[in-house]
């Protein structure tokens, strides 16, 4: 066919979009297919070629796009828009070096149809900064993305890809020279996550999280779930994520899927996940009840699949972080949407209704920087793993760690790292001879770049060692060969601190205002280590040294640690009903109370078992009325003069098997540590849904009446006798004169230190009044946290039987 009898392209293009207006896509490839094989040598052909391979691209068939665009270079290899998509098609395949080369290619080749077109310069440039970042070539990423900001500095994304790659690399000062850039539009130009690692500021981190949301989430549409919800009896659950593999939030969780109540609940996982073949991602796929892939389809359809299982409560674990789908949560595809663990602050989300944290984390002075309402857990907002694997004991010197040194450690993602911490580091290593630093060596810049600033602050830079990522079971057991793990600022530990405590290493942390930078003082509060949270670096650094210069403390502390496997904090069939209960309170308060059915335990009609814990010389029958009733089975432990040790009887008692524990002033004839390790022992005993009532004297009442010349004066008459101030403070004298020296009185309460005496003992909701007239304190205390007027009926209905 000669050239002028092959149809003109203006004819062809148009005729194959009237066919694809049609909807007869098939034909209009076919159509391409054609003209090329008419004129097969025609000089535009490559033309034809690229806008086919921009149709094959657009239907998912990267193969046969591939196939296109290559014809197009080789008609015209300087035809810069078919490598560039050549690039992504290969990029898309699994194929990133192949897809750098086409980009490295455009470049190397410098066409002027390259040079004389800024927007495809630049976006070359971005994209091999992009995807240089994820097959972690950082040097080359940061050189790329700082010629395109060269070539035009109004490029916020890039910016803030650029300062993040600054950032991983510890490369100080992190606003380097650029042109036309200030670093005050660095700062500005910070992504979510980045702006963690620069300030604590939690007003700065909502706005950040609200240009996000406005540059990047669509307006909020029809919800897809019904207003009033399901009323379903078992509560559906599903968790939200594109990290269901070997990472940090996925490490956490794990055990949260498995321990669900299935009497309550389903779970399932909507997951965006690459399969890393991993154990971890099999166990995360056999704790749901129903595991969804939703990476293949777009968001309106992974919404609209989520509604079809009709989730009741739909738990986001990605946040702001990189994968995120915050598109699906617009569409409002369950009644309640709740944040949680993924990102370390807030959203500013207007579909997500909940983050789910603690007391600690998010202080009531700092909720109006937080987009979303929070769940509150009673003790510690994070869940864990106990089953985790760890590997066998490992020596120091496999990591060229001496032996007779003290070991500082720090494996947070090195982006965490600021100047003003790792100048505190070097000072405390000046402090403490021959200490060295271990830190993580994320990438190969770190060393190179974080040596050098030692050597600036005068530090030998051999004191800092480096180590690289491991399996999980060999990352954990590192942290054995440590002696103190030294947290970031302002972006706390979070996974590291509990794998830390959990390996039995003491963890100092620096809090500040924001959920980011409170992660690990959550933790340690929890545990009752406060005395490991700092509020500055001049104590941060004072700590850190007075713990290097004390073998005893440290001997001490680190005991203390290692205990706490043992201990509440990694009671993860506690903290899941916690986070249950949460669930059900966030339901109730968004949908009414009548969104789901009753949950307050019947404790009127059903057959139960309540322990009461007494004193021997008190009359065997005083109890509460509501345990009188036939229903009621009663289990005895009494303290006397022979034996004081009345966790002995309860530590015979199987965990979870009691409804109800009934301590009646024996608490105060307990040592203070005694009366603490009995509350905890009692929590233990109890069902998750059972409940705890202790009455014992007020000493503030108490002192009252001493202070008012009253200590002699008889009160009231008891099966022992008349009882006086004396009496109620040290202990009934006629019964230890006749030598029932079980009877004395070894600690005392006031209200405010019962209620944290039960706090910290674990149980879920708390209540105690003073009774001035009777001398005494009655506490009320529920194992799991209850709503607060579910809370006031079951205490009512006890109490007041």
């Amino acid at each position: 066919m000669t050239t002028s009898q092959i149809e003109p392209l203006t004819d062809l293009f148009n005729a194959i979009e009237q066919l694809k207006t049609a909807g007869h896509i098939e034909a209009a490839l076919a159509r391409y297919r054609v003209w090329l094989a008419q004129a097969a040598n025609s000089p535009t052909a490559y033309a034809v070629w690229f806008n086919l391979g921009v149709e094959l691209a657009s239907l998912k068939r990267p193969h046969d796009a591939i196939a296109a665009y290559r014809q197009a270079i080789d008609i015209k290899a300087d035809f810069v828009p078919a490598r560039f998509n050549l690039g992504t098609q290969l990029e898309q395949l699994g194929q990133p070096q192949l897809a750098l080369t086409q980009w490295r290619d455009i470049l190397a080749q410098q066409q002027p149809a390259l040079l004389a077109d800024l927007s495809l310069h630049t976006l070359t440039l971005n994209n091999l900064g992009r995807l240089l970042e994820i097959e972690r070539e950082y040097p080359e990423a940061e050189a790329m993305l700082a010629q395109s900001l060269t070539l035009d500095s109004n490029q916020p994304k890039a910016l803030q890809h650029w300062l993040h790659l600054r950032q991983k690399q510890c490369a100080w000062p992190l606003c380097a020279e650029l042109p036309g850039v200030s670093p005050a539009q660095m700062i500005a130009a910070a992504s979510a996550l980045s702006t963690l690692a620069l300030t604590d500021d939690p007003a700065q981190q909502l706005a950040v999280a609200q240009r996000f949301v406005t540059e990047k989430v669509k307006p909020l549409t029809e919800p897809l779930a019904p207003v009033g919800g399901y009323g379903h009896r078992k509560l559906r659950i599903g968790y939200l994520s594109s990290d269901f593999c070997l990472h940090p939030v996925a490490l956490l969780t794990v055990e949260l899927f498995e321990l669900h109540d299935r009497e309550q609940f389903t779970v399932h996982g909507f997951c965006w996940t690459r399969d890393d073949g991993s154990l971890l991602r099999r166990r995360i796929i056999a704790a749901m009840d129903q595991f969804t892939q939703i990476g293949d389809v777009d968001d309106e359809a992974a919404a609209q699949c989520i509604r079809a299982q009709e989730i009741d409560i739909l738990i986001d674990l990605q946040g702001l972080t990189s994968g995120a789908r915050p598109n699906i949560l617009v569409q409002r595809p369950a009644p309640v949407q709740i944040s949680y663990l993924g990102f370390p602050g807030t959203s500013g989300h207007p579909a997500l209704d909940y983050l789910l944290g603690d007391d600690y984390l998010l202080p009531e002075s700092e909720q109006v920087h937080y987009s979303e309402r929070p769940l509150r857990m009673p003790r510690c907002f994070q869940v864990s793993d106990c089953q985790r694997e760890e590997a066998a004991p490992l020596q120091r010197a496999t990591y060229q760690l001496p032996d007779d040194v003290i070991v500082f450690c720090c494996f947070n993602n090195t982006y965490k790292i600021t100047p003003d911490v790792f100048t505190v580091w070097m000072r405390i290593l000046q402090r403490v001879p021959d200490s060295v630093l271990w830190l993580l060596a994320d990438n190969p810049q770190v060393p190179l770049n974080l040596t050098r600033e030692a050597t600036q602050h005068g530090v030998d830079p051999a004191r800092l060692r480096f180590a690289g990522r491991v399996a999980p079971s060999v990352y954990l057991a590192r942290y054995a060969l440590a002696d103190l793990f030294l947290d970031t600022f302002p972006f706390n530990a979070g996974t590291t601190a509990n794998d830390a405590l959990w390996m039995g290493l003491p963890v100092l942390t620096y809090s500040g205002r924001a959920f980011a930078s409170r992660m690990a003082g959550s933790l340690l509060h929890a545990a009752g280590f406060d005395t490991l949270i700092t509020t500055n670096l001049h104590d941060y650094e004072e700590k850190a040294v007075s713990f290097a210069q004390s073998p005893e403390q440290r001997l001490a502390l680190r005991q203390q640690v290692a205990a706490l496997r043992q201990q509440d904090l990694f009671d993860m069939p506690t903290r899941t009903r916690e986070v249950e209960t949460l669930y059900r309170l966030a339901l109730r308060e968004r949908l009414g109370a009548d969104a789901l059915p009753e949950i307050t335990p019947d404790v009127t009609t059903s057959e139960r078992q309540f322990l009461r814990v007494f004193c021997a010389s008190q009359h065997q029958t005083d109890t509460l009325p509501i345990f009188q009733r036939e229903q009621w089975r009663e289990l005895q432990c009494h303290l006397n003069a022979a034996s004081t040790d009345i966790l002995s009887t309860i530590n015979n008692i199987t965990d979870a098997t009691v409804d109800a524990v009934y301590i009646n002033h024996a608490l105060e004839h307990l040592f203070f540590h005694d009366a603490a390790r009995l509350l905890t022992a009692a929590r233990r005993v109890l069902k998750a849904d059972g409940f705890i009532v202790v009455v014992c004297a007020d000493l503030q009442a108490i002192c009252g009446l001493i202070a008012a010349n009253r200590a002699t004066e008889p009160l009231y008459q008891s099966t022992a006798g008349a009882i006086t101030a004396l009496d109620l403070l040290f202990g009934h004298q006629a019964a230890i004169a006749a030598g029932d020296t079980g009877m004395a009185q070894r600690s005392g309460f006031t209200r405010d230190s019962l209620a944290a005496a039960l706090t910290t003992a674990g149980y879920g909701r708390v209540g105690v009044i003073s009774r001035p007239e009777h001398f005494d304190l009655w506490a009320f205390a529920t194992k799991r946290l209850l709503a607060a007027d579910d809370f006031a009926a079951l205490s009512q209905t006890v109490l007041m039987a």
